[in-house]
């Protein structure tokens, strides 16, 4: 897949999912908003958490 491929996907997104186990850099859900997508996140966590 093209590198574009999954950024053409996030534009034409409404909501993103923020699944409930860690990620490396904890940027997925900014990278939603950059996008304009409504991020879904779990309650009991999430980036940033300490």
């Amino acid at each position: 897949m093209p590198r574009s491929g999954p950024r053409d996907l996030l534009w034409k997104t409404l909501f993103c999912l923020h699944p409930p186990y860690p990620e490396h850099f904890d940027l997925s859900v900014a990278e939603a908003v950059a996008a304009r997508a409504i991020p879904v996140v779990y309650r009991d966590g999430g980036p940033g958490r300490i």
